[in-house]
């Protein structure tokens, strides 16, 4: 086939002919009229297609005078090829008709022997035509390529084309235009009320305004819409077209512009918008940072954990942790660290301007480029400060919880020990005459016993587990009679003020219990001012606690009130002020304390729903504020202690055992005027009562014991007799406590050890109500 590719700078000849004399005199014409021929030759017409394909001539002579074959018939045998190759029939003669014959057959043109120049002529007629048609189709080819370019360009970049004429509604779109609206360019045919239909219904009113102003003159449009594609999908496009300008300075009428499929980048933008805006409105402090640790962006956290605005963080560096407690090693470190592509983690302590610390925790990220490149750091930190005080808090909870196991498992067996130690002590100060030495001594044993007691109760405080029974108590006598107590007590270099308040303030709880809290916080600020003296203040406010403030101090919220004690003495350090609430902590020389009074103060106030904070400063002093939950109801009694009476004459079964408390026990009971039937052995007790199950007026049993526990005991017996007083008395139960007992039908719980008079008070008192039941809880002796 001909080269389409160069323009002809010669020309290829192949000359059809009997003989290969004619050739030189053929070339030798076409070289006059500055052509430069390129010769083959073939003589045969069957090897004429063969030579064509071989050859790629430009032009094909034939030679109509050659013996066998002539022009026409080489026309007929060529078919299709006349269409591609031109073909000049060479002849001695031709007549009109015979010309006309060949022409029709294909031939471009025909020339006779005897006018040699016009082989040359038609030669370059044929030669300007032939680049002419290979010019055309360079163009045709860089025009599809370009086309082709174009179309493969809008389809990587999403970008359709389009042309709308004004004045007859017509558009044109390009292949792009149909991928991105998902429509068939077979079947679609582009038009206003087309596109219309496929652009999103709430979208519609703004293109057709943009489509308005268009008509009305404005030479261009940008707009933003959403396609709605036949499948259901939804595609972003952004528009832009612009009116063609004609001659004149006049529109053309026509407008040209493009569409743009931003489906994958508005989506990318929306996730950026919703990253940044979780990001702003994120808990922890964001900040990020460049190669040079200069802030470039903080969320608002950030800003509020520095104290400073947006503006006054940005192109700050290091000097925003001013104040903070690390040397420059420490940050030295830090930047190392980021230096080498690590991420770094830690706390960093901050000095507030207020004097109090900040902990922040806080992780250092580097932000690398695709090649590895750090280019920026983010900062992801927080406050931690409230969430340690409540781990050293619950590390507080957890050492006490320790202490309260470790008591309940020697609670039982000590108070067995005091229980025989006192009650024998009593027994033997009856039998010694006043002034003597040995009664003397057996006081001070008295004495130590009820020390013992003392500890070991407040120790149990912290080993409780059942829900108190509690009611309504006015704060104000508990704290009369706290500050008649300390009065009587407290060196004379410490001066007390107080302000109760006149109002009365109500609280649900234990008023012995909530006594003992508040001497506790007294003797603790009386201690921190016993060598120099001072001040010790009580105050009591009512006030309702908000949200903020219950969830600080770890309350509910609600009306509290607000019980305070301020000393002026030597205050605390942050080292001693969080291990102050630790059991057995104390900062007073040894011997001088146990360390359970604020341990104590705390556990109480804590079982009544309640907390205490405490605020101090070295040289300064310390406040304790005790908060808790207000009663709004006026009580309905005033709380009333059953009377002592000593004398006796009723039977009595007592259950324990341990011998030794069944001893003591018979002395005791028998001194005071009671008949006594003293067993160790439930089962043994047990038999007695069936034997004559109304013999005993009063039934007196342990709680744990072998074999049978102190409630088993009872059920027992009310079954037998439910009518059967019964006092249940333990040194130590988890099972059991005075409003289970009291369900049961037990009269009285009452925890050992017990006084003589204790006990002799507990007896005449479970004889003397039968509707125990009926009693408020604080009037059901639980000693």
């Amino acid at each position: 086939m001909a080269d389409t590719g160069k323009i002809l700078a010669s020309m290829r000849v192949l000359y059809l002919s009997g003989s290969e004399d004619d050739v030189p005199a053929v070339e030798e014409m076409l070289k006059k009229a500055d052509i430069i021929p390129v010769m083959s030759h073939v003589c045969d017409p069957a090897s004429l297609r063969q030579q064509i394909e071989d050859f790629s001539p430009n032009i094909v002579l034939i030679d109509n005078a050659t013996p066998g074959f002539n022009c026409l018939s080489v026309l007929r045998a060529a078919g299709g090829l006349t269409a591609s190759v031109p073909f000049i029939c060479v002849a001695n003669e031709l007549s009109e008709e015979e010309a006309i014959e060949l022409l029709k057959s294909g031939a471009r043109d025909f020339v006779v022997k005897y006018r040699p120049g016009r082989l040359a002529v038609a030669v370059s007629r044929l030669k300007r035509e032939v680049e002419e048609r290979e010019e055309l189709k360079r163009t045709e080819q860089a025009l599809r390529k370009s086309e082709s370019l174009l179309a493969r360009s809008q389809r990587i970049a999403k970008i359709g084309s389009w042309g709308w004429d004004l004045r007859t509604a017509e558009f044109v779109w390009s292949d792009e235009m149909y991928r991105i609206f998902g429509l068939d360019k077979e079947t679609f045919r582009p038009s206003l009320k087309g596109l219309m239909h496929s652009i999103h219904k709430d979208d519609r009113k703004l293109v057709e305004r943009q489509m308005e102003e268009v008509r009305n003159g404005s030479p261009f449009f940008r707009i933003k819409h959403r396609v709605l594609r036949p499948d259901g999908t939804t595609r972003f496009v952004l528009a832009e077209g612009e009116v063609l300008p004609a001659e004149g300075g006049k529109d053309s009428g026509e407008m040209i512009g493009i569409a743009l499929d931003i489906t994958e980048r508005q989506e990318a933008d929306e996730w950026s918008a919703r990253l940044m805006t979780a990001i702003e409105q994120a808990g922890e402090a964001v900040a990020i940072a460049d190669r040079h640790g200069k802030v470039s962006y903080s969320n608002s956290a950030f800003c509020d954990l520095v104290k400073m605005s947006r503006e006054g963080v940005i192109g700050k560096g290091v000097e925003l942790l001013e104040g903070t407690n690390h040397d420059a090693a420490f940050f030295r470190a830090i930047w190392n660290t980021l230096e080498a592509g690590d991420v770094w983690s830690g706390r960093i302590e901050v000095n507030n301007e207020d004097n109090t610390r900040s902990d922040i925790e806080a992780t250092v990220t580097p932000v690398k480029d695709a090649s590895g490149e750090i280019v920026d750091f983010v900062l992801v930190c927080r406050n931690v400060t409230e969430q340690l005080k409540l781990e050293r808090q619950l590390r507080q909870a957890q050492r006490t919880e320790a202490l309260g196991s470790l008591a309940g498992g020697i609670a039982r067996d000590f108070n067995n020990i005091l229980a025989a130690m006192i009650g024998f002590t009593e027994i033997a100060l009856d039998e010694q005459e006043e002034g003597k030495t040995v009664r003397n001594s057996m006081e001070q044993v008295l004495k130590a016993g009820m020390r013992g007691r003392d500890l070991i109760k407040q120790v149990l405080i912290f080993s409780r587990r059942e829900t108190q029974e509690y009611r309504l108590v006015s704060i104000g006598p508990v704290l009369l009679e706290v500050l008649k107590l300390i009065k009587s007590t407290f060196p004379s270099n410490i001066h007390i003020r107080h302000d109760v308040g006149k109002q009365t303030i109500m609280v649900l709880g234990d008023p012995a219990e909530l006594q003992q809290a508040l001497v506790n916080l007294c003797t603790s600020a009386m201690q921190a001012m016993v060598e120099k003296g001072g001040t010790l203040d009580i105050n009591v406010l009512g006030f309702d606690v908000d949200a903020s403030l219950a969830s600080k101090i770890g309350v509910k919220q609600g009306p509290f009130v607000r019980i305070s004690v301020r000393d002026s003495g030597m205050g605390m350090d942050e080292s001693t002020l969080e291990h102050a609430f630790d059991p057995f902590f104390t900062t007073r020389k040894s011997g001088k304390g146990a360390g359970l009074g604020l341990p104590v103060a705390l556990s109480i106030i804590r079982s009544h729903a309640g907390t205490i904070t405490v605020e101090s400063e070295v040289g300064k002093g310390s406040t304790f504020h005790a908060f808790l939950p207000r009663f709004v109801a006026e009580p309905e009694a005033e709380e009333c202690y059953p009377e002592v009476r000593q004398s006796a004459h009723e039977t009595i079964l007592f259950v324990d055992d341990e011998e030794v408390i069944v001893d003591m026990a018979r002395h005791t009971l028998e001194q005071l005027g009671y008949r006594v039937i003293a067993v160790t052995d439930p089962s043994k007790a047990l038999e007695h009562f069936l034997r004559e199950p109304r013999r005993f007026d009063i039934v007196i049993t342990d709680q744990i014991m072998p074999g049978m526990t102190g409630t088993e005991l009872a059920k027992v017996l009310l079954s037998l007799r439910p009518d059967t007083p019964i006092v249940l008395t333990t040194g130590y139960s988890e099972t059991i406590d005075a409003g289970a007992a009291r369900a049961m039908g037990i009269r009285a719980f009452v925890m050992k050890p017990l006084t003589r008079a204790e006990l002799a008070d507990t007896i005449r008192w479970v004889l003397q109500h039968e509707d125990f039941r009926e009693k408020d809880p604080l009037d059901y002796p639980a000693h």
